[in-house]
Order: structure tokens, then sequence, then C-alpha cells
């Protein structure tokens, strides 16, 4: 036979094998879905199931926790006192196809046993409701109920010779929105009734009861955008139920005019803030007219699945028993930042500031809180916590003060 050869002292190649076909490999948006996925289903090990019943989910929930404050008067040399704190809690979601449901029933009662006069009670019951009527049209409704002990103002109490009060807030309100093209248009209707319930015979704080009208509408450009932009218009009136206080009559008409953002991104971003100028103008009299910018709304961004960012921002106009001030000004602004160290653990930090400036008159209050906060949860239905707050307060013509707060505490849910 015939022998090939290459070279001269080279033998002939052997045939290359045949390279089996590898299997394809999984490219980094597949691992990074795969490993968001395996995150989703640690984390869903921790999430309350709740009770279903009726088309609802109940998540029942209690806390249980105790700690020390270091000035429950709220004033330069008050008392220290050990502290307790009990929060139960109910919340209700509908899961329906169409139309929607959320109930929520809080409360909490924090004691001080060396200083009784100064625990602080609250309750807080709230509704709201959306139905669809058709694809381009939504009846909202809320409604609420709340009783909360307020802090004795330095301000209307220099000597803080009265107890905080109790104020009960009653709201109601229903708004309708239609998509007509690029725009959804919303006009809402509501009511708000305060009543200042004083705790000390001969408490002015009674005065500052009051009932107010409020009517809104609301222009959004992009109803089923992710970002939505939207301008507002509000007209309100404000009655109060003593006709003349101090001999002058505090009845007012008011206004908002607002610009703002409605975020719909899922988990990464959700909420709505908006900016504007507002006004409330007594009817008669000599009492000046309050107007100030307002900030309002809430934001939640989570820019990894391990953080949370929570901003809320308040702006209300509220009655005062400072004799020549029509009211005041009370503006709040607090940052919240949630780490989950792990699963089963999370940290939190947060910065909080609010003023409250009285109209027609030099005075002012203003805070400062520092917070932050650890929690661990052993599974879905208990989990215990630490946290701590610093707050630095102060009224114009008063001296500044501090309050610090360190609670331990137990949370069980279901």
């Amino acid at each position: 036979g015939r022998v090939t050869t290459v070279g001269p002292f080279e033998p002939a190649a052997a045939p290359r094998p045949i390279a089996p076909v590898a299997a394809s490999q999984p490219t980094p948006r597949d691992i990074r879905a795969d490993e968001r996925a395996e995150a989703e289903k640690e984390d869903d090990a921790y999430r309350p199931l709740g009770l279903r019943t009726g088309g609802m989910t109940w998540r029942p929930a209690i806390e249980l926790s105790a700690g020390r404050s270091s000035n429950v008067d709220g004033r330069r040399d008050g008392r220290a006192s050990t502290m307790w704190q009990i929060a139960p809690e109910l919340v209700g979601t509908s899961d329906w196809s169409r139309h929607a449901l959320e109930v929520s029933l809080r409360g909490a009662h924090v004691g001080y046993p060396a200083a009784a006069e100064q625990s602080k009670p609250s309750v807080r019951a709230e509704a709201k409701g959306r139905v669809d009527l058709d694809d381009l049209t939504t009846v909202e409704l809320a409604a609420l109920w709340s009783r909360e002990r307020q802090s004795t103002s330095t301000a209307e109490d220099p000597t803080r010779s009265t107890e905080a009060p109790d104020l009960d807030t009653a709201t109601a309100s229903l708004g309708v929105t239609r998509d007509v093209g690029l725009l959804a248009l919303t006009l809402r209707g509501g009511v708000e009734r305060s009543d200042y319930r004083s705790r000390t015979t001969g408490g002015g704080s009674e005065i500052e009861n009051n009932t107010r009208w409020i009517g809104t509408f609301r222009t959004t450009l992009g109803p089923q955008a992710p970002l939505r932009p939207f301008a507002e218009v509000q007209v309100s009136r404000r009655d109060y139920d003593q006709t003349l206080i101090y001999g002058q009559r505090r009845d007012s008409d008011g206004g908002r005019l607002a610009v703002g953002v409605v975020a719909d991104m899922g988990p990464m971003l959700r909420g709505e803030i908006g900016l504007g100028w507002a006004t409330e103008r007594p009817i008669g009299g000599d009492l000046p007219a309050m107007n100030d910018w307002t900030a309002d709304g809430t934001l939640t961004w989570s820019p990894t699945r391990l953080d949370k960012v929570k901003l809320e921002a308040k702006t209300a106009f509220v009655p005062t028993t400072l004799v020549g001030s029509p009211g005041a000004v009370h503006r709040t602004l607090g940052v919240t930042w949630e780490h989950a160290l792990r699963a089963d653990l999370v940290g939190s930090l947060g910065l909080a500031a609010s003023t409250k400036r009285y109209a027609a008159t030099s005075t002012s209050e203003r805070s400062v809180t520092v917070s932050s906060g650890l929690t661990y949860k052993f599974d879905r239905n208990l989990q215990t916590f630490v946290r701590g707050t610093w707050e630095f307060a102060g009224t114009t013509g008063s001296p500044d003060y501090q309050v610090g707060t360190v609670l331990v505490g137990v949370r069980v849910q279901r």
C-alpha cells in the first residue's frame, strides 16, 4: 500500500475528533433573574401569610415593648422615666379582580410609671375603597377616625399649667376620576372635623374645635405612564364652633395650587409628591391671612432589593389658642432608610425635621429627630427589635431641650 507522510520525519496527522455540541450557557441576564427569584423566595419565608376570608386577607399583629425616656415632660430639666408600650393592629386588603378595599385598625398606649399624666394613648381606624365603574372611570372613597394625645406646646402654654389635650379627628372624602385620552381628570370633595378635648378644668383647647370643607380638582398627564405629572387646585372653608374667639372671628376661606408627580414603577419607586402655595384668609375682623409654600406626599424608593428609602412630607394650617394669631403653619419632613443585612435582620436610620410658625407673631417651634432600629425575624410570626430616638427641640423665647428614648420589644403577627 501507499504510505502518506507530511514530512521526512513526521507521521500523518490523526483525524480531528468531532467536538461535542456544548450546552447553552446561561447569560448574565438569566443569572440575575435566578438570583432575584432566589432572593424573593428567601424574603417570602419571613412574610406574614395573614388570614383569608371572604375575598379579604387580614393581618393581625401586636407589639409589646419597654424602655426608658430621658425627658417625658418635653422641657428643660424634665423628668426621666421607664416606659412601656402596647400597640395592636389589624390590616385587611381585598384581592378582588375589580374594585379594591383596604381597612386598618391601629392602637397604641405609651405609659410612664414615674409620670402617669404624660401617658399617650392613641387609636386610628381607616378605610379606603375604589369602585371601577368602567375601564375609564373610577370612584374613590375614604373615611378615617382617630384619637391622639397632643404634645403640650411651649408656645401656647409656656408654664405647662395644663395637660396636653386629646384630639379627635374624623374625615371623609369622595372622588371621581375619568381618563380622557392623555389626561385623567379628578374631582374630589371632603370634610374634616377636629375636636380638641381638654383634660383639665378651664383648659382653652376647645376654642380650636372646627370643621373644614374641601374641594379639589386635579389634572394628571399620562394616566397609564409610570411617572405621571399633575396639577391641582383646591378650595376650602374652615368654620369654628365659637363664632368669636378672643373677640375676633377666625372662620376662614382657603386655597392651594400645587404641581407634582405620581410614581408607579413597581417596587422600585412608588408614591407621589407635590409642591405648591396655600393660603387661609379669615373672613372679616383684623386677623391677617396665612400664606406659605407647601410640600406634601410620600415616596418609597428601592434602589436595590436590600434597601428601601422613604420620604414623607406634610404641610398643614392648624388652629392655635394664641391671642392675635389666626393659626400656625406646621411643616414636617422625614427620610427613613432601611437596609436588610440578611433576610432575617433589618436595620434602619431616620432623620426628621418639624417647624411650626405662628402667623402674625414672631413665635415658632422647631425640632429635629434622629432615629435608628434593628429588627430580627425569627420566622413569619415573631420578631424582636430595638429602637432608639434622639430629639432636639425648642421654642422662641424658651430654653431648648432634648429627649432620648430606647425601646426593646417583640412583635407577634399572623
